[in-house]
């Protein structure tokens, strides 16, 4: 997450603070957000498989540096791993990610309290599976994906998740700010 602080003589800087559930990220980070709440509660469709999330992060903001100053803001960054399975002809168990990237105006005086999104999480298949299919599940993408994220950036991992693997998910999503 990108934060405004504001100092009350009109002084600003941008200062970039992250959090993640990820001890190996926590400890790299530079600002550490305080932990968020995390509350998530599934829909579950006949065949008891979690069909809709409804996930609800509740993020304090940083305190500002300056004497009297405060933070808003600018751009949030979200990625969120799911475990992810096909069924049928090409059946498939695979880890995959949900990414969220809201911006906001620059010269947004603007201070959210709460931004939406609402989407759905595609399949994206870059080229034909090949042999395989029907003889079992297809578990070449069943990894720790975020575990990289303990000697890599999260902007490369997510380059290699969009680029280099086959099968991969893709968060269709619009916001509300």
């Amino acid at each position: 997450m990108l934060f405004i602080d504001s100092a009350p003589d009109g002084r600003t800087r941008s200062l970039p603070y992250e959090y993640s559930t990820i001890k190996a990220v926590r400890d790299k980070a530079q600002h550490l957000l305080a932990p968020p709440v995390i509350k998530a509660a599934s829909k579950v469709n006949a065949d008891g498989l979690a069909e809709q999330w409804n996930i609800t992060l509740s993020v304090k903001s940083p305190v500002s540096a300056f004497a009297g100053g405060s933070t808003r803001l600018a751009e949030l960054n979200l990625m969120a791993a799911f475990d992810y399975a096909t069924t049928g002809n090409a059946k498939l168990q695979m880890e995959s990610l949900a990414n969220a990237q809201v911006v906001l105006p620059l010269g947004s005086q603007l201070a959210p309290t709460k931004i939406v999104t609402d989407g759905v999480l595609k399949l994206k298949q870059s080229a034909p599976i090949g042999s395989g299919v029907g003889s079992g599940t297809r578990t070449v993408y069943n990894d720790a994906l975020l575990d990289k994220l303990a000697t890599r950036s999260a902007d490369s991992l997510r380059l290699e998740y969009a680029t280099q693997r086959n099968e991969t998910t893709l968060y269709q999503f619009s916001k509300q700010v």
